[in-house]
């Protein structure tokens, strides 16, 4: 056990080495662990470390993007909001309420001359409007509310990640110590089998042993799956293809000789202060105030602009727009859902404030048992060892006594490593609360045309995959050649764009730093000899069958490197996918 300074990490408890498929599962590897997906392909292996999972949920999980996107939806309605203040012309609109004017003035139906009077004052001068400021204000402040509910869900992404590494490794770390004991229980059987042969133990002691290795077994295919499905996870959470087969590095061990317990008052103003929920909440509260005026001006008239994603808390309410018998209550309405959500706030700080005792209660457990489990294991060993010593020395020793003794040494490992996973997933919540390390900031939400940048990049993964998948269909048919044609074309174009926008070669550098630039080059270029390879295919006695556009090959690397600023080249020279692009 002492061995054990690097390991991988799951909180959970051996309720007994025979029972494993009762655990909780999640994983563990002292060692990278590979994880086979399966797939007709062949598997792209990747070595990921617990750092390269935060940089890749930021960039590349789904869910994180989706919000992004939401971010980028919140701050475009303030521009629809202060464009609303603008005059706009809608012909049939004027022709139909000056056909109404005149027909009320006719009739001397000076309601319906107001109306239309108000109706056009709402197209021609918005401006006048106080419903059309009062929502450029609420569109800002939902778009700070927006801003947190993003930050929560990335960090929310980002720590239910790191939980899927941890308990991966543990996993695997469980499973090796199965493996262990099969092994010593295989060795057990051999001796007991032979034993009562001879008649010196009794009668289907052997069948016993041999029962509890058959579970062992079980137990270990069980582990084997479970460790896959959480691989295959993590790799989807990061955004990797379904392809991509992921090794994960271990992490260390903390020492909790130098670790003292927490106090739960001396995190408690850090969590409440730093919580996005919270904070998201107070967005909302402060947009009813607005949205309470707006119903109070509603008789100059009402705005026709949507409230976006976190209006939509006000959207569904029964307001009346216009002076009216419904003015006061649906005023009181909206302080009614002002009061709801200063109650949901509260009920948000309580929940921040229970989990924050509960992690501290966990984190300060396992610190104050780390020791007498760790004696435990030390015990459990010197057993053990102390009955295989008299079996050398040829003394009697009993069976089951020897099945025990293992079986005891085996759970006091696993206990042991249960509690230092369950340590480091405890310690990485605590940081989630209070929003310290790893999530001390949250990725700013991509914009349009960095986006628009990615998007281009992207579009070459398909292309590059079916042309690499022809390149040995020689003689190159028509398949094949529009194939080539498709992918270089595409690859020579955004080289094209990067030399002559700047600003798309700024959004470009921009995405590629928070991307994994190995991964972006395997997905945009073919290795130089594959590109050989197609070249020399497509020669016949000096002359070029294929599109011209492969020969600019070389160019088109080239210039996707010059585009990129220095800090992104230097990355770009030492991603091993990018240099096989260019050597």
């Amino acid at each position: 056990m002492g061995a054990l300074k690097t390991f991988s990490a799951r909180g959970a408890t051996l309720a007994g080495i025979f029972l494993l498929s009762a655990l909780p599962r999640a994983g563990s590897a002292q060692a990278a662990i590979a994880v086979a997906t399966p797939n007709t392909a062949t598997p792209e292996a990747v070595t990921i470390r617990i750092e390269d999972v935060v940089k890749k949920v930021s960039a590349e999980n789904y869910e994180v993007l989706q919000n992004a996107q939401r971010v980028y939806q919140a701050k475009e309605t303030i521009a629809v909001a202060r464009g609303n203040l603008l005059p706009r012309l809608n012909l049939w609109k004027i022709t139909s309420l000056g056909f109404e004017a005149v027909m009320g003035a006719a009739t001397y139906n000076y309601g319906a001359v107001s109306n239309a009077a108000l109706s056009m004052v709402e197209d021609i001068a918005p401006f006048l409007v106080p419903a059309n400021w009062l929502r450029i204000e609420e569109a800002r402040i939902f778009l700070l509310a927006e801003k947190e509910a993003y930050r929560a869900l990335w960090a929310n992404e980002v720590m239910t990640a790191k939980s899927l590494y941890f308990h991966s490794l543990l996993d695997r770390s469980i499973l090796e110590h199965v493996e262990k004991n099969i092994r010593e229980f295989e060795t057990l059987h051999t001796i007991i089998a032979s034993r009562e042969t001879l008649g010196g133990i009794p009668p289907n002691t052997a069948r016993e042993v041999e029962s509890r290795l058959l579970a062992l077994r079980e137990d270990k295919r069980a582990l084997e799956t479970v460790i896959i499905e959480e691989n295959t996870l993590l790799s989807y959470m990061m955004g990797y293809p379904t392809k991509t087969d992921v090794a994960l590095a271990p992490v260390e061990s903390p020492d909790f000789s130098r670790l003292v317990p927490l106090k739960y008052g001396d995190f408690e103003f850090r969590a409440l202060d730093s919580s996005p929920e919270i904070r998201q909440h107070s967005r909302l509260i402060e947009a009813a105030d607005y949205v309470k005026k707006e119903v109070a001006f509603s008789f100059l008239g009402a705005s026709s602009a949507m409230r976006g994603a976190q209006g939509g808390v006000f959207d569904g309410l029964p307001l009346q727009m216009g002076l009216g018998f419904g003015t006061g209550p649906s005023m009181r309405i909206v302080k009614a859902q002002k009061e709801i959500l200063g109650i949901q706030k509260k009920a948000v700080a309580e929940t921040v404030g229970r989990q924050l005792k509960l992690l501290i209660n966990n984190y300060n457990l396992d610190l104050a048992n780390y020791p007498d489990l760790k004696r435990h294991v030390e015990i459990a060993a010197a057993t053990l060892a102390w009955l295989y010593e008299r079996i050398n020395l040829g003394q009697d020793v009993e069976s089951l006594t020897l099945v025990e003794a293992s079986r005891n040494h085996i759970q006091a490992e696993v206990a042991l490593l249960a509690a230092q996973f369950r340590f480091l997933v405890n310690e990485d919540k605590l940081r989630r609360l209070i929003f310290h390390g790893d999530y001390a900031g949250a990725p700013a939400a991509p914009g349009f045309a960095q986006r628009r940048a990615r998007a281009a990049l992207e579009a070459v993964d398909p292309l590059r995959a079916e042309a690499e998948k022809l390149v040995d269909a020689v003689p190159y048919q028509a398949e094949p050649q529009e194939a080539f044609r498709a992918y270089f074309s595409e690859l020579e174009s955004i080289a094209f764009r990067l030399k002559q926008d700047r600003g798309f070669a700024k959004s470009v550098g921009k995405a590629v730093a928070k991307t994994d630039l190995d991964a972006t080059c395997a997905a945009m270029f073919l290795p130089k000899p594959v590109w050989e390879r197609i070249a020399a295919n497509c020669d016949r006695n000096g002359i070029f069958l294929c599109s011209e556009k492969i020969r600019g090959y070389g160019d088109s690397v080239a210039a996707f490197r010059d585009a990129l600023p220095p800090a992104q080249q230097s990355r770009f020279d030492a991603a091993p996918a990018c240099t096989r692009a260019r050597r």
